[in-house]
This record gives structure tokens, C-alpha cells and sequence, in this order.
């Protein structure tokens, strides 16, 4: 560099281009007072050259690559000397001709039953040296691409690309098999089909899925993306206890998310997951990852591609800015069985789910009033075939079930469980989820400030038996 700003003649003074890969191990992020000796010198020397105006008037370049910004210094990243360009995951187009080429005149029988715009859709996500390895050992020579495990090698692929961040569920269930919850339901199937139509527009941004512990929150979101045919992934802890790395694992992520759309996001304990603008107490991460969500959670552009399921039995927990309209529009509260018909259904699909057969008449009549969750009537279905199994038979009689129902004790904790079911009354934002003695509540003279005065009496009991 300094041989060539020295050089008298001007006609032989080179334009270089200087790459730096893996250069968050050059400079890595960290304040001042982290940074040693080998990393601050680097800085500066990086920092000086960006605002030498020798260097530019010879047209030397110094380029950093990195796979996330955040990685890098930021003191170097914020200088007006400095540009960031983003390289962003392929696009349809992109994918598209690369398979083209990859495939060439092999193209019909290389992707057998799979169309070409078929195989770019279901590559999305993958970045091209991805996309030609998993198009490389999926057809074994002369034979056709292996659809099924093609998905396999894509999932464990982006599962790797983000560090195991993201996980892919494979919704064994649709929203056929939830019991109750009828108009939950048909607007779920409702906005499913708009998106399956490509009707994206009339998609809402996000899901505010809460109620109970036990209602089945975690399954109705699993059933939706079943019934929509998207891929669906879980939003795993992407906290880290390395300065910077939480919010460059979250860029990651998002990355990802972008270019796999449509793709439905599900985060339980949302309230835990998402954070708070306003916590302290770790040098301001949690208030730039809610940042991020948030931003990336109100972008339009997204709309119908990325659709968040946000899931949570305290929903009052979760700031106003995640659960706004725009953001998580659609506020779903989930209840206990209501009556003993879907009590019984309860039954039979939790037996149906864990592969017990049920002999003829062998759910008892339970009534409502016992206040079972789903799981619990799953525990008590669970302990009806640990009671047929110990006796050598393969069948659930109704004396199995009943015995399972007066042993089983549920939770004690029936001031939370309250307080957990008012405050999804209260975030509703349709009436029509609602049971019908809730809506006569809601609907009553004053009803919500009843509800809110009882849920201000409920806490105080609360935070004075903790």
C-alpha cells in the first residue's frame, strides 16, 4: 500500500483490490476496553485507511467479508468512510437459472415428476453451494432427483445455516383434528386457503395465540401449518452470552426467514422469547433484538411470507408494540373443553394421538365443571394404558378410564389458571372466539372493567402468596 501511494509516476500506480475473508476474526465486536492489543491495532489501521485520501485518489479497495455484520467492530462498520453491501440469500430468478444450468439438457429427467419452477420453490432458503450439493446427491446417476429426501437435505441443511436456531416441524396433524374452537378454526382454514391462492394481501401479518396452560396453543399453531402446506419452523433460544452474538444470531435468522417465505414462525413463550425495549441489565440486547422483531414483524413486504405465530399464556406480559395491529393482528384465546361432547372428542383424539385403541362406550361421562385441559385429559388417558398395559391387554375399557379419572389430581394452581384464561378474554380482538358465556360477560354494562378490576384483585393475590 505505501509502495504504491509513494510511486512518482502516476501511469504505474496500480488499482488494487485488497479481500479480507473471515474478517470478524481480524476485528472482532467488542467495546474498547475488550478489544487486545492485536485487534485495536487493526482497527485503527483498517480505520485509517478507509479516510486516507491518498488511498482513494489511487483507487485501492479494502473489502471485508463476513457473514454477519455484527460480528465486525461496529466502530468500523458506522464510519461515513466505510459501506456495508449486503449479499443477500438467491431469489427465485437466481435459483431458477442456476438449476437450469445445473441440470442442462438432463433437465426432464434429471427432475422426473418435479416441475422447474416446482423444484425453485421448494429450494428456497438455500444458498446456490447448497442448492448444487443437494441436487447433486439426491439423483444418483442417470435417475431423477429424490423428492423426499431433497426436503430432508434442505431442512437439515438451514438448520445448520442458521446453528440451530431454527428448527423445521413436520405437522403430522391439520386443523381437522383440534377439537372445539370452531371459529378459531374457520378463520385459520380461511386465511390458510387466501395463502395457498397466493392471495397474500388479505393475510394477516401474525398470530396472537393465548390462553391457559394446557389449552393446546403450541398444537393449534402445528395443526395450522399442516393445513396450509408451508414450511413451518420454532424459533429456538438465539441468546448468547458473547457480546454481539445474540443480535448477529437473530440477523441470521431473519436472513433466512426472508428468502424462505411463505413460511409460518412459530415463538413459544412469546413473552420470555421476544424481550422488552425497556430491560436492563445486559448492556442493551434484549432491547435491540426487540428491535429487530419488531421491525421485521411490521414489514409489509412480508406480508403473507412470513407468518408469525406468537404463543404465550400471558399475553398482558408481552409489550403493546409486538401485538399491535400490523404486527400480530389476529388475537386467538384458547379455553378448556366447554362441553361434554367435546370432552369426549378430547378423548378420542388424544388416543387416536398416542396410538391407543378404545374399547366400545369407553369414555365415562365427565363434566364440564372438572375444568380439564387437554393435556390433563391426555395424563389421564396415559395412565389408563399403563393400567392396561400392567394387566397384559391391548385394549382401553371404560373401567380403565374411570379409574384413571378418580385417581388423577390436576394442578392446584387455580388463582394462575384463572388469571391466565382473563387476560386472553381481554386480548380477544374477535368476539366470535369467544364461548358464549364469555361473550355475555364482554357484552354486560361495564364488563371489560369488571374483568379488568378482577385481573388487578388476581395479581395482588398472586404476588402475596409468592
Amino acid at each position: 500500500v505505501q509502495r504504491n501511494l509513494l510511486e512518482d509516476k502516476a501511469g504505474q500506480r496500480k488499482r488494487i483490490a485488497f479481500l479480507f475473508p473471515h474478517a470478524q476474526f481480524l476485528i472482532p465486536t467488542g467495546n474498547l476496553a475488550s478489544l487486545s492489543r492485536g485487534p485495536a491495532s487493526r482497527l485503527v489501521r483498517l480505520i485509517s485507511w478507509a479516510q486516507n485520501p491518498f488511498i482513494k485518489r489511487v483507487n485501492m479497495a479494502f473489502c471485508l467479508i463476513v457473514e454477519q455484520l455484527s460480528e465486525i467492530n461496529e466502530r468500523l462498520v458506522r464510519n461515513a468512510h466505510v459501506s456495508s453491501i449486503e449479499v443477500p440469500l438467491p431469489g427465485a430468478r437466481e435459483r431458477k437459472k442456476f438449476i437450469e444450468i445445473s441440470t442442462g439438457d438432463q433437465q426432464a429427467q434429471r427432475l422426473g415428476d418435479m416441475s422447474l419452477d416446482g423444484m425453485t420453490q421448494l429450494s428456497s432458503g438455500l444458498n446456490l453451494s447448497n442448492l448444487n450439493f443437494a441436487l447433486s446427491r439426491t439423483a444418483a446417476d442417470g435417475q431423477s432427483i429424490d423428492i423426499v429426501r431433497f426436503r430432508q437435505m434442505k431442512k437439515d441443511m438451514i438448520e445448520r445455516q442458521c446453528q440451530g436456531l431454527v428448527s423445521f416441524v413436520e405437522p403430522g396433524h391439520k386443523l381437522d383434528t383440534v377439537v372445539g374452537h370452531t371459529a378459531a378454526k374457520k378463520r385459520l382454514e380461511q386465511d390458510g386457503r387466501w395463502i395457498s391462492e397466493g392471495r397474500l394481501d388479505a393475510a394477516p401479518m401474525g398470530y396472537l395465540i393465548c390462553g391457559p396452560v394446557g389449552t393446546g396453543k403450541s398444537f393449534m399453531a402445528e395443526c395450522y401449518a399442516g393445513s396450509i402446506g408451508i414450511p413451518c419452523v420454532v424459533l429456538r433460544n438465539f441468546r448468547s452470552k458473547y457480546v454481539g452474538e445474540t443480535e448477529g444470531n437473530l440477523e441470521q435468522v431473519l436472513t433466512v426467514l426472508r428468502s424462505l417465505g411463505p413460511v409460518v414462525v412459530i415463538v413459544d413463550e412469546a413473552d420470555a422469547a421476544l424481550g422488552d425495549r425497556g430491560m436492563e441489565g445486559d448492556s442493551g440486547t434484549s432491547g435491540r433484538v426487540f428491535s429487530m422483531i419488531a421491525s421485521q414483524m411490521g414489514n409489509t413486504r412480508y406480508r403473507g411470507r412470513i407468518v408469525w405465530m406468537l404463543l404465550t399464556s400471558r399475553p398482558d406480559m408481552l409489550p403493546i408494540d409486538i401485538k399491535r395491529q400490523g404486527r400480530a393482528e389476529v388475537h386467538i384465546p384458547l379455553f378448556y373443553p366447554q362441553e361434554t361432547g367435546e370432552i369426549q372428542e378430547m378423548f378420542r383424539v388424544m388416543a387416536r394421538k398416542n396410538g391407543i385403541q378404545l374399547g366400545e362406550n369407553a369414555i365415562p361421562d365427565v363434566p364440564a365443571e372438572r375444568n380439564l385441559s387437554g393435556a390433563d385429559i391426555e395424563s389421564i388417558v396415559m395412565n389408563a394404558r399403563r393400567r392396561v398395559m400392567s394387566d397384559g391387554r391391548d385394549t382401553v375399557e371404560r373401567a380403565d378410564l374411570e379409574y384413571a379419572f378418580k385417581t388423577f389430581i390436576p394442578s392446584a394452581q387455580g388463582l394462575e389458571k384463572e388469571l391466565q384464561e382473563l387476560v386472553a378474554v381481554l386480548e380477544c380482538t374477535d368476539r366470535e372466539f369467544l364461548p358464549e358465556d364469555w361473550r355475555e360477560k364482554v357484552d354486560a354494562p361495564n364488563g371489560r372493567s369488571q374483568m379488568q378490576r378482577r385481573l388487578h384483585v388476581l395479581r395482588e393475590m398472586i404476588d402475596t402468596l409468592i
